[in-house]
Protein backbone atom coordinates (compact mmCIF):
# COMPACT_ATOMS: atom_id res chain seq x y z
CA UNK A 1 0.00 0.00 0.00
CA UNK A 2 1.07 3.52 -0.78
CA UNK A 3 0.57 6.13 1.53
CA UNK A 4 -0.57 9.87 0.55
CA UNK A 5 -2.05 11.08 -2.94
CA UNK A 6 -0.30 9.48 -5.52
CA UNK A 7 -0.18 11.12 -8.43
CA UNK A 8 1.90 8.83 -11.01
CA UNK A 9 3.07 5.36 -10.60
CA UNK A 10 5.66 3.38 -12.72
CA UNK A 11 6.39 -0.17 -12.50
CA UNK A 12 9.52 -1.43 -14.10
CA UNK A 13 11.06 -4.68 -15.13
CA UNK A 14 14.11 -4.52 -15.76
CA UNK A 15 14.21 -0.71 -16.16
CA UNK A 16 12.32 -1.50 -19.70
CA UNK A 17 9.87 1.88 -18.82
CA UNK A 18 6.75 -0.64 -18.51
CA UNK A 19 4.42 1.61 -16.82
CA UNK A 20 0.73 2.31 -15.18
CA UNK A 21 -0.69 5.84 -13.95
CA UNK A 22 -3.11 6.35 -11.72
CA UNK A 23 -4.45 9.45 -10.48
CA UNK A 24 -5.70 10.66 -6.90
CA UNK A 25 -5.83 7.21 -5.27
CA UNK A 26 -3.82 6.29 -2.21
CA UNK A 27 -3.14 2.50 -2.96
CA UNK A 28 -2.54 0.63 -5.94
CA UNK A 29 -2.83 -2.69 -7.01
CA UNK A 30 0.41 -4.25 -7.59
CA UNK A 31 -0.43 -7.21 -9.30
CA UNK A 32 -3.04 -10.67 -9.72
CA UNK A 33 -3.02 -14.50 -10.09
CA UNK A 34 -5.62 -16.17 -12.12
CA UNK A 35 -6.82 -19.73 -10.31
CA UNK A 36 -3.57 -21.68 -11.41
CA UNK A 37 -2.05 -19.10 -13.73
CA UNK A 38 0.51 -16.67 -13.35
CA UNK A 39 1.07 -13.76 -11.50
CA UNK A 40 0.66 -10.82 -14.15
CA UNK A 41 1.73 -7.25 -12.56
CA UNK A 42 -1.05 -5.02 -13.07
CA UNK A 43 0.29 -2.46 -16.16
CA UNK A 44 -1.94 -1.02 -18.72
CA UNK A 45 0.52 -2.11 -21.63
CA UNK A 46 2.59 -5.25 -22.44
CA UNK A 47 5.42 -5.31 -25.09
CA UNK A 48 5.99 -8.13 -27.07
CA UNK A 49 9.06 -8.65 -25.28
CA UNK A 50 7.65 -8.01 -21.61
CA UNK A 51 9.47 -10.18 -19.06
CA UNK A 52 8.06 -9.61 -16.10
CA UNK A 53 5.15 -12.79 -15.92
CA UNK A 54 6.24 -14.50 -12.27
CA UNK A 55 5.65 -18.60 -13.40
CA UNK A 56 5.56 -21.52 -11.43
CA UNK A 57 8.61 -21.32 -8.97
CA UNK A 58 9.87 -18.33 -10.74
CA UNK A 59 11.08 -15.12 -8.71
CA UNK A 60 11.30 -11.99 -10.39
CA UNK A 61 12.35 -8.22 -9.12
CA UNK A 62 10.18 -5.14 -9.92
CA UNK A 63 11.43 -1.46 -9.41
CA UNK A 64 8.84 0.94 -8.82
CA UNK A 65 9.20 4.95 -8.65
CA UNK A 66 6.33 7.19 -7.35
CA UNK A 67 5.69 10.41 -8.40
CA UNK A 68 3.59 13.20 -6.89
CA UNK A 69 3.19 16.70 -6.83
CA UNK A 70 5.67 17.66 -3.52
CA UNK A 71 7.47 14.49 -3.41
CA UNK A 72 10.48 13.37 -4.78
CA UNK A 73 11.91 9.48 -3.77
CA UNK A 74 15.32 9.68 -2.87
CA UNK A 75 15.31 5.61 -3.50
CA UNK A 76 13.10 3.52 -5.33
CA UNK A 77 11.18 0.87 -4.07
CA UNK A 78 12.39 -2.92 -5.32
CA UNK A 79 9.62 -5.57 -4.62
CA UNK A 80 10.62 -9.21 -5.08
CA UNK A 81 7.59 -11.71 -6.48
CA UNK A 82 7.88 -15.32 -5.58
CA UNK A 83 5.30 -18.03 -6.74
CA UNK A 84 5.70 -21.45 -6.17
CA UNK A 85 2.82 -22.16 -8.53
CA UNK A 86 0.19 -23.28 -6.25
CA UNK A 87 -3.08 -22.14 -5.79
CA UNK A 88 -5.13 -22.29 -2.65
CA UNK A 89 -8.61 -20.68 -1.45
CA UNK A 90 -7.27 -20.87 2.03
CA UNK A 91 -5.66 -17.43 2.06
CA UNK A 92 -2.95 -18.16 5.18
CA UNK A 93 -1.63 -21.03 2.29
CA UNK A 94 -1.67 -18.94 -0.64
CA UNK A 95 0.38 -16.08 1.05
CA UNK A 96 2.82 -18.78 1.37
CA UNK A 97 2.24 -19.31 -1.73
CA UNK A 98 3.09 -16.05 -3.59
CA UNK A 99 5.24 -14.01 -1.64
CA UNK A 100 6.07 -10.17 -2.02
CA UNK A 101 8.76 -9.06 -0.55
CA UNK A 102 10.56 -5.57 -0.07
CA UNK A 103 14.52 -5.75 -1.09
Amino acid sequence: MVGGTVNKFRCWNNHTGNCLDFFDEHSFNFGFIQKDDIFRPALTVFPNNFNGFVSKNETKRFTLEIIADGFKMKNYQTFEVAWNGEWSDNLDKMSKNLQITEI
